[in-house]
């Protein structure tokens, strides 16, 4: 699937590769939801996705996941390739935002605890929305760091760090425990999927980026990147109200009859 999204504008999406490669994908997608609807043990249990919260949350983490990653290349590429600046101090440049992500996130996830995960999710995908369009709208192949790129970088940080937390918890907070692990790998495993997508989407919208003529190509990038934070947020107001689990009692794996103790023992007559 990123083989066709990358090589679409150079191939022409109705180029037969691009037919075979979207197909590639699909059919052994296929093969493993039927063998795993059919296996006793399944890799994916997809009884999982009967429940709400699980299959929203996952569909808003690939969405974000999508605009996220696809943020992280686009902005080095913006930095290097139109305003010139080294990789060192690209990577210098972009560190504020990784800061407010990982301050903002511990507050996310207390807020999710104590007003649900839709609270903390749809204002998350605004936010990350919100700093996609600044960089839209303000970025010039003038470098302006303090005014033109800054506060963008600033807007999505804090929206990675509280939709990533918020989608995180609510695709786990309702399956049964012995279901935590399961669940969250899964949702790892939208995530990176998302994240494939994402730069796979980025390289084919931007393409060579070379100073000049790839301005626009960016700025392209970045809406999309603004799309996917709003339909996160919309993915968030789908969550509902999210009704944790109590944790602290665990599941019986066994059903314990009615007249016999659970600390029984069987003794020979």
């Amino acid at each position: 699937m990123a083989l066709a999204i990358v090589q679409g504008p150079d191939w022409g999406w109705g180029d037969p590769r691009i037919a075979v490669s979207f197909a590639a994908a699909a059919v052994p997608l296929g093969v493993f939801v039927w063998r795993c609807a059919r296996h006793p043990a399944p890799i994916v249990e997809l009884g999982l996705f009967r429940v709400r919260s699980f299959a929203v949350a996952n569909v808003g983490s690939v969405v974000f996941a999508i605009g996220f990653y696809a943020l992280l290349l686009c902005n080095v590429l913006f930095l290097t390739g139109v305003w010139g600046l080294d990789i060192v101090l690209a990577g210098v440049a972009l560190t504020p935002g990784a800061v407010t992500a990982a301050l903002v996130a511990p507050f996310g996830g207390r807020a999710a605890d104590r007003f649900g995960q839709r609270a903390v999710a749809v204002p998350g995908g605004l936010l990350f929305a919100a700093g996609a369009a600044f960089l839209a709208l303000s970025s010039t192949a003038t470098p302006d760091y303090l005014t033109h790129f800054l506060p963008g970088i600033l807007l999505t940080g804090a929206g990675i760090g509280l939709s990533i937390s918020s989608f995180g918890s609510a695709a786990v907070a309702e399956l049964p425990r012995q279901r935590f692990a399961t669940g969250s790998a899964v949702t790892a495993c939208f995530r990176q999927i998302g994240a494939v997508v994402g730069i796979a989407v980025l390289l084919a919208v931007v393409g060579d980026p070379t100073p000049g003529p790839a301005l626009t190509s960016f700025h392209d990038a970045w809406w999309l990147m603004a799309a996917t934070g709003t339909l996160a947020a919309a993915c968030g107001v789908a969550l509902g109200r999210v009704r944790a689990r109590d944790t602290a009692t665990p599941t019986p794996t066994t059903p314990v009859g009615p007249s016999t103790p659970t600390n029984a023992r069987t003794t020979t007559p």
